[in-house]
């Protein structure tokens, strides 16, 4: 039998993490406690060319982990009595597992291993309930944010896919109705085949990020982006917790789904945490925008991941755009990886925290079984960022995260009580989505290889045009897809808007009269045109002459 050698049986100490060290002083022989291990070399995707897919990296990252984990694999494969619930990540580079102390002690003296930490469980805190919900539609929250401002020019997140990281969801509630896209629902903890909430924190959250339907019928609008679609990876239990592991197969699902924004309404309870940080670096280079709630400790400080800069971490605000007492507050740690500008979304961001502020305070959403609640918390404050991303990536598909983080900055309302800005109370201020929405203009361009020719004949026009279109690559899959078609003026309203047309290899026709929503005629002038297939589109411009 393969035997543990004598060399390594003392403890490094300088791998293991700290409160790791105390439960091994009390575990028995023989006794297994749950760890995660990260490796020593960890994958950059950072100097991918930008001709290699979203596909092309996860493969890379695949490969990287399964290449560099192939020794640790084969010498824990000789104590399978001592070694179980084995789970391999490539997010991050690591793994998980139930083993020994003895086992522990031989990790932490290999070449191969960074450190080793507990199993740690989150647990969901600074987010309170206070009474059941009474309707004001839409929510003071909604409107201090201006998402109803949104609305009423076509903005409401339509068309884009959403994440969100929590208890599940209860997608049968009246204000979540038709939001979930199928198929996108994974189950950590338990394991059920469909979406459920046994607890309730992550159906308020989805319902600030998208309940109701803005300015249709519905009485309660909640949510600051109505028309979005939503897919969820429940990581917390009935009671609130989660452990690390279960975190990282959350996030590495993510990785392999369409969401481009993910909602993370947790923290750890530290803020030098590295945990997390690689799974969070390698989605940021795949494309996928982070949002986290910005917890405090005691002290007042924003916990990680939170406080990560490659993370848009969020404070809470109230009605009167006072900063809350459980907000977290800044600077991030002046240490490394934090103060490496390598990582940073912009030159100036030098550690401040939170990067961002939104409602938080008294704030009224869903609850599982189709009532509502109103309460307090961080996470209530982040689901509101997460909506507002979803109206942005509407108005253009191609923004990438950095594009993201820094229209949400740039725009931010700053309460006077806040100044000056930035800072480490309020980071760029208070979230205005409508102007962070004006400030992102249409141009004409196109999404080179995409699989879909648009033509517009006639150009100019005087009392109609007929937009013709047609999938490009015969060879495709995807022959017959649903396609929509926005067309905006030059400050970049949408006028009107053409839902879920079926385009194929054969010419199809749409033919615009010059009108918008309500049927009132436009005034001449210059009008783009954009087609939407998923996350590509094209845009032509166009140009009305008159009556």
């Amino acid at each position: 039998m393969f035997t543990l050698l004598l060399t390594v049986s003392i403890l490094n100490t300088s791998v293991i993490h700290p409160f790791l060290n105390e439960k091994l002083a009390t575990l028995k022989n023989g006794e297994m406690i749950d760890i995660v291990v990260h490796m020593k070399n960890q994958a950059d995707l950072s100097k991918f060319p930008n001709k290699f897919s979203k596909n092309d990296k996860i493969n890379y990252l695949k490969e990287f982990a399964e290449s560099n984990q192939k020794d640790l694999l084969d010498y824990l494969a000789n104590f399978s009595s001592q070694v179980s619930e084995l789970k391999s990540y490539w997010i991050f580079n690591g793994l998980a597992l139930k083993t020994t102390k003895d086992i522990i002690s031989s990790l932490s003296a290999r070449e191969d291993v960074a450190y080793i930490t507990y199993d740690f469980k989150f647990v969901l805190k600074n987010d309170s309930l206070l009474e059941t919900g009474i309707l004001h539609s839409p929510e003071w929250n909604i409107q201090k944010i201006k998402a109803d401002s949104c609305w009423s020019e076509g903005y409401d997140g339509s068309g884009v896919i959403i994440g969100n990281i929590d208890t599940g969801v209860d997608t049968t509630h009246p204000a979540l109705q038709g939001k979930w896209y199928p198929g996108g629902w994974y189950d950590a903890v338990n394991g059920l085949p469909g979406p459920y909430d046994d607890h309730g924190h992550g159906t308020f959250t989805m319902g600030i990020i998208c309940g109701g339907d803005g300015n249709g019928p519905f009485t309660d609008d909640i949510g600051v982006a109505p028309g979005v679609k939503f897919i969820v990876a429940k990581a917390f239990d009935s009671l609130g917790s989660a452990p690390y592991s279960v975190i990282h197969s959350c996030l590495q699902w993510f990785a392999t789904q369409n969401a481009r924004v993910i909602n993370n309404p947790y923290n750890e309870g530290e803020t030098t945490s590295l945990e997390f940080w690689n799974d969070c670096l390698n989605l940021r280079n795949l494309g996928i925008f982070l949002v986290f709630k910005g917890g405090a400790l005691s002290t007042g400080e924003m916990r990680t991941p939170g406080n990560f800069p490659t993370v848009i971490g969020i404070g809470a605000t109230d009605s009167l755009d006072d900063i809350t007492w459980y907000s977290g507050r800044g600077p991030a740690p002046n240490q490394s990886p934090w103060n490496d500008p390598s990582y940073w979304y912009r030159s100036d961001w030098n550690l401040i925290k939170p990067d961002i502020a939104a409602p938080g305070q008294n704030i009224r959403s869903s609850w599982p079984g189709g009532g509502y609640e109103i309460g307090n918390g961080t996470s209530w404050a982040a689901s509101h960022v997460t909506g507002a991303c979803a109206i942005l990536l509407q108005k253009d598909s191609t923004l990438t995260p950095t594009n993201l983080y820094n229209l949400l900055l740039d725009n931010a309302d700053q309460p006077p009580q806040g100044g000056p800005y930035p800072n480490n109370e309020y980071g760029w201020g208070r979230l205005n989505i409508y102007a962070a929405l004006n400030a992102l203009k249409i141009t004409e361009q196109t999404t080179k290889n995409m699989p879909l020719q648009l033509a517009i004949y006639p150009n100019p026009f005087n009392k109609s045009v007929d937009i013709i279109c047609k999938i490009n690559n015969p060879n495709s899959a995807h022959n017959r897809r649903l396609c929509s078609f926005n067309i905006y003026d030059v400050t970049g309203r949408v006028v009107i808007r053409f839902n879920d047309i079926v385009v194929s290899q054969i010419s199809n026709k749409i033919t615009w009269n010059g009108t918008d929503f309500n049927g009132n005629k436009l005034p001449p002038g210059v009008y783009f045109i954009e087609a939407n297939l998923q996350n590509e589109k094209i845009a032509k411009k166009i140009i009305l002459l008159g009556w």
